[in-house]
């Protein structure tokens, strides 16, 4: 036991499933590193080791469970003032801020853009590749489904073309949104970018928003069916996007019935 290293600690924590070949979840890999200090702290009291080796782990290294905090819905005057906010805020990331908000990607798809998945001219994204968990390397997005091809909107190709324009990377290989040293922006600070502004805005953000408000925006505002909104959101089946977006379909199912009966008391379509 004391010839295990900090470096077997990040082996384990980072090992995939064998029978789909990808990382483990958020959760499992936090009960994996709770049982291993447990046991380790065991060993310690045993006098068998002097120090748990995982002590040594960085803030960022630690597998984090997912948030219980459902994805809020912003109205358009919030999104507005997020995007307003991350231009002078975090500038760069910005681009990103705004593709999220208009796209409704995953921020891995987003942060997993390369050049090459982006056609400007005919205003579309074809989504194939997510950033893989580590920050560094590409893997296919979560499920078939995932694979979409997404429209690029006005405002947002326009803010794509400016920032092409200002970046040093721009060979079809090249990430969306590349870091300085050419490598895509890290999922953690896109993270802590979103955090640095959250006083200002007076509520807390976390990246699923944009797609939580995309969705909304869809079903209530665009009056998209359920099969437009699964493709959008790439959903495998659905009974997903009924399930998720439930409430969303409810409030429009709502506001439909009450303009029937406003057009019906006012004798029109009678």
């Amino acid at each position: 036991m004391q010839a295990i290293t900090i470096g077997d600690v990040r082996r384990l924590l980072a090992a995939t499933n064998p029978r789909t070949e990808e990382p483990y979840s958020e959760w499992t890999s936090t009960g994996t590193l709770r049982t291993f200090r447990q046991v380790m702290k065991m060993a310690r009291d045993e006098g068998l080791i002097l120090r748990d080796p995982s002590d040594a782990l960085q803030r960022h290294e630690r597998p984090k469970q997912k948030s219980k905090r459902k994805a809020r819905r912003l109205s358009p005057a919030q999104l507005e003032k997020v995007i307003e906010t991350a231009e002078r805020r975090v500038p760069g990331f910005a681009p990103v801020i705004v593709l999220l908000a208009y796209t409704g990607m995953r921020a891995r798809e987003a942060l997993g853009l390369r050049w090459q998945d982006v056609d400007l001219d005919a205003a579309t994204i074809r989504l194939r590749w997510q950033l893989g968990r580590d920050d560094r390397g590409y893997t296919t997005v979560k499920t078939e489904a995932g694979e979409r091809d997404i429209p690029i909107l006005p405002a947002l190709r326009r803010r794509l073309v400016e920032h092409r324009l200002a970046s040093a990377w721009t060979r079809p290989g090249d990430p969306v949104f590349a870091a300085t040293s050419g490598k895509p922006k890290a999922y953690r600070n896109l993270r802590r970018a979103l955090e640095t502004f959250e006083a200002e805005l007076g509520f807390d953000l976390v990246s699923h928003d944009f797609r939580r408000s995309l969705a909304s925006f869809l079903i209530i505002a665009a009056r998209a069916d359920e099969a437009a909104v699964k493709g959008v959101m790439g959903h495998a089946n659905i009974e997903t996007t009924r399930r998720i977006y439930a409430d969303d379909w409810r409030e429009a199912e709502e506001r439909n019935a009450i303009v029937l009966e406003q057009l019906a008391q006012a004798g029109i379509g009678q």
